[in-house]
Formats: structure tokens, sequence, C-alpha cells
């Protein structure tokens, strides 16, 4: 049998990107009818700390988790929440020049209005 961790990760893996831990519990459940919502948030938590995924915070809403651990940005929309990936590698370079050392990491929210909910219109 699976351990938890294994099938929390592998369920994460097989989501759309990005997201909550209340779906990863949701799709756990199909598998696992009796795990527990805590089972879930700690083993997300292990699996951030062990660098297995990446958390990504969104103020006033719950976090996401991302399978893809290797430095990365995210833009989010304002109006339905999705969160998708962004590539600004040069930023990295312009920090560390900026501060004057090489800069490792950084949280940057970029946010938006994605492309489904303009063409729904009512900006």
């Amino acid at each position: 049998m699976k351990s938890q961790r294994q099938l929390i990760y592998d369920v994460l893996c097989a989501m759309p990107k990005h997201p909550t831990a209340e779906d990863v519990f949701m799709e756990v459940r199909k598998q696992q009818p009796h795990v527990a919502m805590g089972t879930v948030y700690r083993n997300l938590n292990l699996l951030c700390s062990d660098g297995a995924i990446m958390r990504i915070s969104v103020n006033g809403a719950p976090d996401r988790y991302d399978d893809n651990p290797r430095f990365h940005d995210h833009i989010i929309c304002k109006r339905c929440g999705s969160v998708r990936d962004v590539q600004l590698d040069s930023l990295q370079s312009l920090f560390s020049k900026a501060a004057g050392s090489d800069v490792i990491g950084y949280d940057l929210l970029l946010y938006e209005i994605c492309t489904a909910c303009t063409e729904e219109g009512d900006l």
C-alpha cells in the first residue's frame, strides 16, 4: 500500500495546476475515504519542507501548491483566482544587480485578469 504522503504527492501531481489543500483533500478522499484534512495539510507541509513541492501564498485566499519545486514566478487572476506559471528570469539578475550581491530568491505576487475572465466581459 502506498504511504499517505506518496498518495498526496501523486494526487497533487495529477491535478490541474496549482490546487488548494482542499482540492487535494477531495481527490485523495476518492482513494482513501477516511483520510483527514489535517493529514493532507501535514503532508503538504512536509512535502514543501522537503523541497518536493512549492507553496504559493496568496493574500486573502487559500494557499496553492505547485508540483514544480524549481524557482519560478506565478501570476494570479484577481477575478477567478486561477494561478499560472510565468518565467521572469531577468528579474533575479536585476535584483542581484540592485542589491550588489547574488539574490538567491524572492517572493513576488503578480496579478492579472486572465483571458477567460476578460472574454466574459465586465471588467
